[in-house]
């Protein structure tokens, strides 16, 4: 929850799914909703991702003779 913050959100979640399976006998409520804590995408760094290598083609398996 960013509300507390990267690691105190992250160690609270952390402790709500993995102890106590979802099942806390609270709920933490945010006031701010996701979509406001996105950045407008006219603002945002555009990545210029590199070109994709070509797949070497792998040798049929014994196992491929079954799919």
């Amino acid at each position: 929850m960013h509300k507390f913050g990267t690691l105190l959100g992250a160690a609270m979640v952390w402790i709500d799914q993995n102890i106590f399976s979802g099942r806390l006998p609270f709920t933490l409520h945010d006031t701010k909703p996701d979509y406001a804590c996105l950045d407008e995408a006219e603002k945002s760094k555009v990545i210029d991702y590199p070109k994709a290598r070509q797949q070497a083609h792998l040798r049929p398996s014994f196992f491929s003779l079954f799919v």
